[in-house]
């Protein structure tokens, strides 16, 4: 068929040759066949390695921040050219972020801590075993960056009060507010 662009939630079967690419088995496809596009999706659990203990499931690594200094990040923003590379830290272990595709190309980049969610993956620096380094997680949407809210990610907002009228500004662009009445 013309299937080729796999989304979360389709269940498929894929027919082809297993090979391996820097530490991570592939299969080099020659059918791909879509059954339905309302599979349930595995729920990503919450580390702070990646490793072959995680390669390949979905998972979050959380309160992470940039790795200062990168060269490529010109301008605060996520690089506009595919398939790039981005390094974070949670203080103590730094994560290779690789942003599939350009669906994040242009975004800005988040100034405070954030979760990320994604495949881990492996892109081992040796092309022949062992294969020992190279984890990464791969994002694939621009839904993959949550902002963590605490500290200097904590929204600036100012409530006024005018006759009837409640205005609220804000320091975040874009920014949707509830308003309950307590």
């Amino acid at each position: 068929t013309n299937y080729t662009e796999p989304v979360g939630g389709d269940s498929i079967t894929v027919k082809g040759k297993i090979v391996q690419f820097r530490g991570l088995l592939q299969v080099e496809a020659t059918e791909i066949v879509l059954h339905n596009s309302t599979a349930e999706q595995t729920t990503p659990i919450a580390v702070t390695a990646l490793d072959e203990t995680t390669e390949n499931y979905p998972v979050v690594i959380e309160n992470v921040t940039i790795v200062a200094g990168q060269t490529g990040l010109d301008d605060n923003l996520w690089p506009s050219t595919g398939n790039t590379n981005v390094k974070f830290t949670n203080g103590t272990t730094e994560f290779m972020v690789r942003s599939v595709g350009t669906p994040l190309g242009g975004v800005a980049l988040p100034s405070g801590p954030v979760s990320i969610t994604g495949i881990a993956s492996q892109f081992a620096s040796s092309t022949s075993a062992p294969f020992l380094d190279g984890y990464q997680l791969l994002i694939c949407n621009e839904n993959a960056i949550a902002i963590v809210c605490e500290g200097a990610n904590l929204p600036n907002a100012t409530i006024n009060v005018f006759n009837d009228t409640t205005l609220v500004t804000t320091n975040i662009q874009g920014a949707t507010y509830i308003w309950t009445n307590c």
